[in-house]
């Protein structure tokens, strides 16, 4: 025969084990929602600027009228191809003031980027 405050100890014991673990896990929750939202305020932007800009050429150089795409932006937006006299290609990055031939592109129509923009 077992004294009957072995079975009352036992019962108080599950009950404090089952209690401590639903305390550790709502801590591990709190703790996990607490990162997350640090983590969500902290992180950097990564949505796309929007630029815009007006390109002036020079009286010396003007853009093709042609029937289909006579300028190309390239995927990141930074560059820009226009077909010019000659027929010839000239490219203009957002941070220069000037276009500049490309050379080789003598004759060129409907310039185009690659989805990647390392070839025009």
């Amino acid at each position: 025969s077992t004294p009957a405050g072995v079975g009352v100890a036992t019962r108080l014991r599950r009950r404090w084990s089952v209690a401590t673990w639903q305390l550790v896990a709502a801590a591990a929750l709190g703790a996990g929602l607490v990162i997350f939202a640090v983590w969500g305020w902290f992180r950097p932007d990564r949505r796309p600027s929007v630029a815009r800009f007006t390109v002036a050429l020079p009286a010396t150089r003007s853009m093709v009228a042609a029937v289909g795409v006579t300028v190309a932006v390239s995927p990141d937006g930074s560059r820009f191809v226009y077909v010019g006299e000659g027929p010839q290609l000239y490219e203009r990055t957002t941070d220069e003031l000037g276009a500049r031939a490309i050379p080789g592109t003598e004759g060129a129509h409907h310039p185009f980027f690659s989805p990647d923009g390392q070839w025009l």
